[in-house]
């Protein structure tokens, strides 16, 4: 038990590192497609790609919680705000991960807005705290993420987001990096209820991870989600329900040492 517990704790800091941005994403809409995340679009764009703030058409907010290998000290959880203004729109990220011996926190605002009917662009300014308990203190961080959404044609959708570029590092002592990522994806829907998804990642620390992810939406209300990830490699699934105002999205993800991550989210349209 002691060994299974190291390892999860080896594992699981690389991702803790810079919050979200190199574990999964937030939603567990993206979380049920292998964590592919640069095509999000609403209110969970303000933490995946703030070009799908573009979106918004109406006040949003939402909920996202993970239970990371079925362990509280790795609960990460994270929550939205966004509202439309003239030709896109704009949300507060805040999000959190970890217990006493490692906190991370992170706080955003972001913006998006269309250029066209197909093509939309955004920004995310990001400030970071991490706390590695009494004995090493803490440190903060500013950077920015930056994405794009193309919709190719009625089928085809392309999407690039890149996070801290300028390598911006925890000011503590000794100061720590926060590695840059990149992300490029392909969606693809061959029939109107079925969608296609795969996205490339890059950390300069982590090296290369590959994302697939697969959507079928039985009707409005109800969508089935399946997907597979690299680096480290896991299976997930998922299913969303929409009723009203609300929508809920549930999943989880399968790592063969590990286990399992149950996530779920709730939005609520104002």
């Amino acid at each position: 038990m002691t060994s299974h517990y190291l390892l999860c704790f080896l594992l699981i800091i690389p991702l803790q590192i810079q919050a979200e941005k190199e574990g999964d994403p937030a939603g567990a809409n993206q979380a049920g497609i292998g964590g592919v995340s640069v095509f999000a679009s609403g209110i969970w764009a303000a933490h995946n790609n703030p070009a799908g703030l573009a979106k918004i058409v109406q006040p949003i907010v939402g909920l996202f919680v993970e239970n990371r290998f079925l362990m509280k000290e790795l609960c990460y959880n994270a929550a939205s705000f966004a509202v439309p203004v003239a030709n896109g729109g704009m949300a507060i990220a805040v999000s959190q991960v970890g217990s006493n011996q490692y906190n991370n926190v992170f706080a955003g605002f972001a913006y998006g807005r269309s250029f066209g009917e197909r093509f939309s662009a955004g920004i995310r300014f990001d400030y970071y705290q991490v706390s590695y308990g009494n004995e090493y203190g803490k440190g903060s961080a500013v950077t920015f993420e930056a994405g794009i959404q193309w919709q190719i044609d009625e089928k085809t959708g392309f999407a690039v987001s890149i996070f801290n570029p300028i390598k911006s590092q925890y000011q503590c002592s000794p100061p720590q990096e926060i590695p840059s990522l990149w992300r490029a994806g392909v969606a693809y829907k061959p029939i109107t209820d079925l969608q296609l998804l795969f996205q490339a990642e890059q950390s300069h620390r982590d090296g290369y991870t590959f994302r697939y992810g697969v959507e079928y939406s039985l009707n409005d209300q109800v969508y089935l989600r399946a997907g597979y990830s690299t680096n480290p490699s896991g299976i997930s699934f998922g299913c969303g329900y929409s009723f009203s105002a609300f929508t809920i999205d549930i999943a989880t993800k399968w790592h063969q040492t590990l286990g399992f991550s149950p996530q779920g989210s709730l939005i609520y349209k104002l």
